[in-house]
C-alpha cells in the first residue's frame, strides 16, 4: 500500500466513475469532528487504514 499527499490546484472535482463512486471536499474541522466520533459528511475509516493515518495527519497540521 502506498499513500500520497498532494495539493489541489482548484476546488473542481473530476470524478472517474470507474474508480470512485463519490467525492466531496470537507473542511479540516469536519475531519476532526468525524475522527473524534462526531457526526459529519462522511464515515470515518477504521483506525488501521491508511486513510485514517492520512486524515489524522492532515487534521493535525497547522
Amino acid at each position: 500500500m502506498v499513500a500520497c499527499v498532494g495539493m489541489a490546484e482548484n476546488d473542481t472535482i473530476m470524478l472517474d466513475a470507474n474508480k470512485l463512486e463519490d467525492a466531496i471536499w470537507v473542511s479540516r474541522e469536519d475531519v476532526r469532528t468525524v475522527l473524534a466520533g462526531g457526526d459529519g459528511p462522511f464515515l470515518p475509516p477504521p483506525a488501521y487504514a491508511i486513510a485514517f493515518t492520512l486524515l489524522t495527519a492532515w487534521a493535525e497540521a497547522t
